[in-house]
C-alpha cells in the first residue's frame, strides 16, 4: 500500500471513473462509449475506488495469455505524485508544473526501485517525467496509463526535468507477471 498521494508507475490505473452504483451492478462488465466502441471494464481497487480497466490494458495482458500463457505488462520501477491530477501539492513541489509525474518517494516507496528501468536509465527523486515517446502527460493521461501501450521489453523514450533543464532517455521497461 502506497502512502497517499502516491502511484506507481507498474500499477495499471485508469482514466476513467464509474459510479458506485455501476460497480455493485456491473463489476467486471464491459464499458461502451456512445458510438459504440468498447472502452474498458468496470473495476474496483482496495481503497473501494470504483474505476474502469482501460482496453488498452486489456488487449496488452491478453497479447502476453495468447503468446506465452503469462499475464505480462511493462513496468518502469517508479513512485510518483500525478501533479495534473492531484489536489493540495505545495507549488514548491509542483516546480511550476502543472502536469507530469513528479519522482517521489516515502520510507519504504523510494521514487525509483533499486535495480529497475528507471534506475537504469538515471531517473532520481525529484525529476517530473513529461512525455513517454513523445506524448505529454496531462490530467487524462497519466505516466502509469501512458506505460501500458507498451510491451515490457520494450525500448521508450521518457522526456523529464530536472533542476530545471529538460531531458530526454531512452528506457527498456521492464517486465512484470503474473
Amino acid at each position: 500500500r502506497l502512502g497517499p498521494g502516491l502511484e506507481s508507475s507498474d500499477m495499471i490505473t485508469s482514466g476513467y471513473k464509474a459510479s458506485a452504483v455501476l460497480a455493485k451492478s456491473f463489476l467486471g462488465g464491459a464499458v461502451i462509449d456512445r458510438s459504440g466502441v468498447w472502452i474498458g471494464i468496470i473495476q474496483s481497487s482496495d481503497a473501494g475506488v470504483t474505476s474502469v480497466l482501460p482496453v488498452s490494458a486489456i488487449r496488452q495482458a491478453l497479447s502476453g495469455v495468447l503468446r506465452e500463457q503469462v499475464i505480462s505488462r511493462p513496468a518502469l520501477g517508479a513512485h510518483y505524485i500525478d501533479l495534473a491530477r492531484g489536489s493540495g501539492i505545495s507549488e514548491s513541489l509542483r516546480k511550476r508544473r502543472t502536469n507530469g509525474a513528479y519522482l517521489f518517494g516515502t520510507t519504504g516507496d523510494p521514487a525509483v526501485l533499486p535495480r529497475s528501468a528507471a534506475a537504469a536509465a538515471g531517473l532520481r527523486s525529484g525529476d517530473v517525467i513529461i512525455k513517454v515517446n513523445g506524448q505529454l502527460l496531462t490530467e487524462t493521461l497519466g505516466l502509469s496509463d501512458a506505460l501500458q501501450s507498451f510491451a515490457a521489453r520494450q525500448s521508450i523514450e521518457i522526456t523529464y526535468v530536472r533542476d530545471g533543464t529538460e531531458k530526454t532517455v531512452t528506457v527498456v521497461l521492464d517486465e512484470v507477471t503474473s
